[in-house]
């Protein structure tokens, strides 16, 4: 469990209460956030553990207090509104594009894309900083 600002998307500065789902529990991230603050819990589940829908208690319980984001692998299903997701993409070519390139996602004729200029990029030295919490 660690706490600090934001680096990474739309929430950059956002002091942040970062966590992964075993360290989740409601009543010490509860306490924490009457100690320090944070306007935000990142729940990083990358084995796509946690029940997203509106009927997990403990996701809407959080949810009451500050915003809550899950960064995960896999989306399988619709979520609860009130959950932000930061979906993980581990695609190596994406890194062997220049910014001028674009990225696409399609099905059937639904297509996003994105510059890769217009994306917003984290550098490894940003990541420095947070605190350990106990």
């Amino acid at each position: 469990m660690k706490i600090g600002r934001e680096v990474e998307g739309r929430k950059q500065g956002f002091l942040t209460l970062f966590v992964s789902v075993a360290e989740l529990n409601h009543e010490k991230i509860v306490n924490l956030f009457f100690q320090h603050k944070f306007s935000q819990i990142y729940i990083s589940d990358h084995a796509n553990e946690l029940d997203l829908t509106a009927g997990n208690p403990l996701l809407f319980a959080l949810r009451q207090k500050m915003v809550v984001t899950i960064e995960r692998t896999m989306i399988d299903s619709r979520i609860a509104e009130y959950l932000d997701i930061f979906l993980v993409i581990d695609c190596p070519s994406f890194w062997n594009l220049r910014k001028t390139d674009q990225i696409k996602f399609s099905k059937d004729l639904s297509v996003y894309s994105e510059l890769i200029s217009n994306m917003v990029y984290t550098a490894p030295k940003d990541f420095e900083g947070d605190v350990e919490i106990e």
